[in-house]
């Protein structure tokens, strides 16, 4: 694996609390590319050319009490030919502390289940982007792959943030 396939940064003042509004307290949020707040553009986050290629914006909640810290990403459904490609942001907030833990870990390319799937519609990506809803759902009614992001970009957290494997005291 090469340095740039994992980023450490800082996550913007504003992000994490947008995400915990528009989220409360677990699930998927879906945002049609018109609808994504402005506190995630840019911001070392979602390039704007990298907006302009994508199905939607996705976000994502899930707590963890044995962390005593709630983990979300952001990621972007971003097209590359037949296929749509996540590279989540994983951000986490402190509950004991309730505030947000300094930094955030973005990993391209990683090696989760639906990380890379096809497109299951055919259309130009206007298409595609204008069938999309702005809309929360549980995880149980999202797609898999956005669960097995949030584990997968959990364990890249603790790994590369906390500097300790998953399970490590």
């Amino acid at each position: 694996m090469s340095k740039t396939d994992r980023k450490l940064l800082n996550v913007p003042e504003g992000v994490i609390d947008a995400i915990k509004n528009d989220l409360n307290n677990n699930g998927v949020k879906y945002y049609k590319v018109t609808d994504v707040p402005e506190v995630f553009i840019d911001n070392h986050l979602i390039h704007p050319d990298v907006l302009a290629k994508s199905e939607c914006v996705v976000a994502a909640l899930s707590g963890c009490p044995d962390d005593n810290r709630e983990y979300m990403f952001l990621t972007t459904l971003r097209v590359d030919g037949s296929d749509t490609d996540l590279d989540p942001i994983q951000m986490v907030y402190n509950t004991d502390l309730q505030t947000p833990e300094p930094s955030g870990v973005l990993r391209f390319h990683g090696k989760f289940p639906g990380r890379t799937l096809p497109i299951p519609i055919t259309g130009s990506l206007q298409d595609f982007q204008n069938a999309v809803i702005t809309t929360g759902v549980s995880f149980e009614e999202a797609e898999p792959r956005f669960s097995n992001a949030m584990h997968y970009m959990a364990q890249e957290y603790r790994q590369h943030v906390d500097g300790k494997e998953y399970g490590d005291e």
